[in-house]
């Protein structure tokens, strides 16, 4: 037999992926020559990439007896190692072929996938950048390296990493997507559009591929080509509860409610705990105004896991009578939901109930003058030990209270307001801005930091304009938190049209002096962020301007919320379109005059 052609065909086989017939030939090779130090090597290897590291390490360990200097054997001994998750003696065989071989890349890429299984993604990132150093043309190098930054969140990084993959390797579907993620995180939609579709080109109808594509389209604002890629890949899987809950969160924004909701079902009848789907449920409970449903399935919101829990004894209160006990209210989530929650406070003092009143403590001197029957203090950790006391019978996050306090519409209140400004900070704000008493005061915020929804909130300054240059007679005052210098003296040049920047209010950090300022409006115009709820528990009138897939206790289809009697809604038609909204309200301002002083 010539062993050495018996062993060409068993690695000729071995990389075309026919494993059974190079696990013979290896066989073969080795039955004949039981020291062969290549046969050893590769038939090591083979039994690693099948998931026999054990009798891969054994096998390479005698090939490395045979022949000690051979990096590659260092280090493919390692990739059995740690396949095993022996990572210290990994590392070491490693080090040996660097120390063999100090330009081998691969043992360079496989010392940072140690270093990524472990966590340590720094040092990942290291040994990807020294492995390119040592061979500028390793598609595994840069293709790794996008992946360790991509981890760490550091999209710029991952995109160029990506793209040097695809420079190496033109042809790979894993590089184009990896770069359509890192495009999608910069928010650069039309970036990651055609790399998903490039993506594509070389994994027809992948489900995955699909699902990123539809969601880029969507961010982009055009719902009809996301949904013609949902359909595609729902077509590949229609039982995936991941693609069915894209499409129901796809209809939901485009208005169809019901259709919508008989996608999250179909998923909970494949995965009844998926929670994805029970998310969506709740969206459309909410949009729906099925108040009592929505209150019980937001439960939902502990498992997702964004929101915080907090380290209570207590409790927790499910309706019980309050008449005499003392309830330990904390709040959850962002500040705009502190403000809108607090709304139930009244009703918790009005069932006799002595309240503590947890809340970001920027918060707190707005609640104390609300609330000046309610104990309210600041959140801290560990807990202020007044939320500890064993006196206090029931604890509640705030989100909460509304499963037992508004269980439909009409146990909303007629009440205009439930939060006041101090009266002598208004009346300066008041007097500083307007130059003439019968002067109109418009308070404008355009912006929203949300990471999860922020882009689709958000309007810019330049979008704002045609109801900007209908309010030309008002004196428009700046209520965006943020540094929003560049874009304001831009849109100046440009329009001609200042907005009035108050440098003694820090709308972020000085939020009852935010408050003051907002209720020295005589309206206030705001995309959804924290400065419409602030000014409709203030009970100023707000003109809030909607995404077409708004925040879900904004309900659909309604012009009002139950939550703030002040607040009147202006929605978009068509995700991402301002157009029509900037319009209605310019056609609204007309005749809108200053509030009584």
């Amino acid at each position: 037999m010539d062993i050495e052609a018996v062993l060409d065909r068993a690695l000729r086989c071995h990389q075309l992926g026919n494993m059974e017939e190079a696990q013979a030939l290896y066989g073969e090779v080795l039955r004949q020559a039981p020291n062969h130090a290549d046969a050893l090597h590769l038939f090591g290897v083979l039994h690693h990439q099948t998931g026999a590291h054990e009798e891969a390490a054994k096998l390479i360990r005698r090939a490395i007896k045979r022949q000690p200097r051979e990096p590659a054997y260092h280090c493919n001994l390692g990739e059995a190692l740690r396949g095993l998750g022996k990572h210290r003696d990994a590392e070491k065989c490693f080090r040996k072929a660097l120390k063999l071989a100090p330009s081998f890349a691969a043992a360079a890429i496989n010392l940072g996938n140690l270093r990524r299984d472990q966590g340590k993604l720094d040092r990942a990132i290291v040994q990807y950048k020294k492995a390119l150093a040592m061979d500028p043309a390793s598609y595994l190098a840069a293709f790794n390296l996008g992946g360790a930054h991509a981890e760490t969140e550091q999209w710029t990084e991952a995109a160029d990493a990506y793209r040097k993959a695809i420079g190496i390797m033109p042809e790979s579907a894993d590089a184009h997507a990896g770069l359509g993620n890192a495009l999608a995180a910069l928010e650069d939609m039309d970036g990651a559009i055609n790399a998903y579709e490039n993506a594509l080109k070389f994994m027809l109808g992948d489900a995955a591929l699909l699902n990123n594509l539809d969601n880029a389209w969507a961010a982009n604002g055009d719902l009809g080509k996301a949904t013609e890629c949902l359909e595609q890949a729902l077509a590949q899987e229609p039982d995936s509860p991941t693609l069915l809950c894209s499409m129901g969160d796809f209809l939901v924004a485009g208005g169809d409610l019901d259709g919508g909701a008989d996608h999250f079902r179909r998923a909970l009848r494949i995965d009844p705990e998926h929670l994805a789907a029970k998310s969506g449920m709740v969206n459309v409970h909410f949009f729906k105004g099925d108040w009592a449903a929505a209150w019980e399935e937001n439960e939902i919101r502990w498992q997702i896991g964004n929101i915080a829990d907090r380290p209570f004894p207590q409790p927790l209160w499910r309706g019980e009578p309050l008449s005499g006990e003392t309830v330990l209210v904390w709040g959850e989530q962002g500040v705009g939901e502190e403000i809108q929650f607090a709304s139930m406070v009244p009703d918790l003092l009005d069932k006799g109930a002595s309240v503590i009143l947890e809340s970001d403590p920027r918060l707190v001197p707005l609640f104390e003058r609300a609330f000046p029957s309610a104990t309210c203090i600041s959140r801290t950790t560990p807990p202020d030990p007044r939320a500890l006391s064993e006196e206090v019978s029931y604890q509640t996050p705030s989100g909460s209270l509304g499963r037992w306090l508004r269980p439909d519409d009409g146990s909303f209140p007629d009440r205009l307001s439930y939060l006041a400004a101090g009266a002598e900070r208004r009346g300066e704000f008041r007097d500083r801005y307007r130059q003439a008493d019968d002067e109109l005061l418009i308070g404008l915020a355009w912006h929203s930091r949300s990471a999860a929804v922020g882009r689709h909130k958000s309007m810019t300054l330049m979008e704002c304009r045609p109801f900007l240059e209908a309010a030309k007679d008002a004196r428009i005052v700046n209520l965006q938190y943020g540094d929003t210098s560049e874009e304001r003296a831009a849109f100046e040049s440009a329009t001609g049209i200042g907005l009035i920047h108050d440098e003694a209010i820090d709308q972020f950090a000085d939020l009852d002096g935010f408050a003051a300022q907002i209720s020295a409006m005589d309206l206030v115009i705001s995309v959804s962020n924290t400065t419409v709820h602030m000014a409709g528990a203030l009970g100023v009138p707000t003109w809030a301007l909607l995404s077409a897939a708004p925040f879900n206790r904004w309900m659909m289809d309604r012009e009002d919320s139950p939550w703030y009697p002040s607040v009147r809604l202006f929605r978009q038609l068509r995700l991402n379109d301002w157009a029509p909204v900037a319009a209605r309200i310019a056609e609204a301002l007309a005749g809108f005059g200053p509030r009584e002083s």
